[in-house]
């Protein structure tokens, strides 16, 4: 009996605990699904600002030059709360196999600061409305490093497991923004060109910062739905196991009640 109790308190533990597992799962869905239709809106954004810088070089082409001896920053978008598997390991790996010469690194969520602390390190966003919060801290800082050095960006693009190291600084240096270079009538300035130069750089650094807080964001929620559901399948399985030997044990208290009662009864 005492064995059976035993297996029915751990099996009411575990089902408290498949409870809470099942809500958490529920919110990281649910955080998922308002991400989706905001990247997707901000990535369709950040694909106009790169067209439109196109179509301004082909007219007006600024080479900027990186100042000799300038230091190189990496901002590494990482997950703020646990319970994502290897999501944060993905990022570290890839940063130690394409970071060459080493970068000064800007980690962005507190799990990745916990396994890899850089020269910065600033708080992630555990939900949607805390982006903005983070996009002015990330600024803000990015305000403080030396003018001119090269500054990259490496995060989750969207699904777990699907990384992108994007160039920031210098700018406009990306597949997409060459891809979209078409002859066109040169295009109608009220500002110099090097005026609308630094104000479209200024407005695609924030585009870009804001679509890769909120992607990576998607990816953290997707891949904690994916950790969950493992973890309740396998959390399933133990509860499973635990009810078999629950039954084998009933089977033999009442083989031994039986006995009690046949040994009783021949005493009679």
């Amino acid at each position: 009996m005492t064995a059976r109790r035993e297996l029915m308190r751990r099996e009411r533990t575990l089902s408290e605990i498949g409870s809470i597992m099942h809500s958490m799962k529920l919110l990281a869905h649910m955080e998922s699904r308002k991400l989706m239709q905001r990247c997707e809106q901000l990535r369709r954004q950040l694909q106009e600002i790169e067209a439109m810088a196109a179509d301004f070089q082909q007219h007006f082409p600024f080479r900027p030059q990186t100042p000799a001896g300038a230091p190189k920053h990496i901002i590494v978008i990482g997950s703020e709360r646990g319970f994502c598997g290897d999501f944060n390991a993905a990022l570290l790996n890839q940063l130690q196999q394409t970071d060459m010469p080493p970068a000064q690194v800007i980690s962005v969520g507190r799990k990745l600061a916990e396994q890899a602390p850089g020269t910065v390190t600033l708080d992630g966003a555990s939900v949607t409305d805390e982006v903005p919060k983070v996009l002015e801290a990330l600024v803000a800082t990015l305000g403080q490093l030396p003018a001119g050095g090269p500054l990259e960006l490496l995060y989750h693009d969207h699904e777990p497991g699907t990384l992108r190291h994007l160039p920031l600084l210098p700018p406009f240096q990306t597949p997409i923004a060459e891809a979209s270079r078409q002859q066109t009538l040169p295009p109608i300035l009220n500002l110099g060109p090097a005026q609308f130069h630094a104000a479209l750089v200024e407005h695609y650094l924030f585009a870009a910062l804001n679509e890769a807080l909120h992607a990576g964001l998607l990816a953290e929620s997707l891949q904690r739905v994916r950790h969950l559901e493992q973890a309740q399948r396998h959390l399933d399985q133990r509860l499973d196991e635990l009810g078999r030997r629950q039954r084998v044990l009933r089977r033999e208290e009442i083989i031994e009640e039986i006995e009690v009662i046949l040994l009783s009864v021949e005493a009679a």
